[in-house]
């Protein structure tokens, strides 16, 4: 009987649209900097912070951005490799620079992949990385009898 295997059938869509809702659900709801995209580079997801952070409503990420529309390395277009975690720029709703660090994870879900990116904004630590940023007299002290 055919039935039957029609309800299995629906009954297994079913399962894969929740699981979806709930996956997109976890991803927006986080602060973290999170995003997923398909093989050609279109978003998928986006978290509230990520959104935040590039300064546009997360449904208008998703709906109308590729990848490369938000992020960009240096000399180009972001290549995709898995677990490759490096500095790259990002624009700003606004138009401004975001120095971002970005590192991926490639996640193969049976025939189709997708790549999780967890990005982290990078302007504090360089201010405080900055070899021109001056310690107060105390510390500075400290740090030539550290380094003597």
């Amino acid at each position: 009987d055919i039935t039957p295997a029609r309800l299995q059938i629906a009954s297994l869509e079913e399962e894969v649209k929740r699981l979806s809702a709930t996956k997109d659900a976890i991803i927006r709801a986080s602060s973290q900097l999170l995003m997923i995209i398909d093989d050609g580079g279109s978003i998928q997801s986006v978290s509230s912070g990520l959104s935040q952070v590039f300064g546009y409503d997360q449904d208008a990420i998703i709906t109308s951005r590729n990848v490369n529309a938000l992020i960009q390395e240096r000399g180009g277009n972001l290549v995709l490799e898995d677990h490759n975690q490096r500095e790259v720029q990002g624009r700003h709703n606004d138009g401004s620079i975001i120095d971002l660090e970005v590192s991926f994870s490639r996640i193969s879900t049976g025939n189709t992949a997708i790549t999780l990116k967890n990005i982290t904004e990078t302007k504090e630590r360089k201010r405080l990385e900055s070899p021109n940023k001056k310690l107060s007299p105390g510390l500075e002290e400290e740090r030539s009898h550290i380094l003597e």
